[in-house]
């Protein structure tokens, strides 16, 4: 993240011009910096049916990876 030196020499401060197209970006899920992102054209024509996924949970939260898993699944991925 951007930022500046403050004058006390030991802290620092978010450059907000520079920092909030950043933040944009991560908020609308959207590629940084604009263009970064571009497709070739290729489509994935793999079905979610025949992708296999694991879903450990590292959260620390009991119950975040079956709730991934169950949104895969919805979704035809196989959990």
């Amino acid at each position: 993240m951007p930022w500046v030196a403050r004058s006390d020499g030991a802290t620092i401060e978010w450059n907000d011009a520079k920092a909030d197209p950043i933040w944009a970006s991560m908020i609308n899920d959207t590629a940084y910096p604009p263009g970064a992102s571009k497709l070739d054209g290729k489509v994935l024509k793999t079905a979610p049916s025949a992708i296999r996924v694991r879903v450990l949970n590292g959260s620390g939260v009991d119950g975040q990876g079956r709730t991934a898993a169950e949104q895969l699944t919805a979704q035809g991925f196989v959990v």
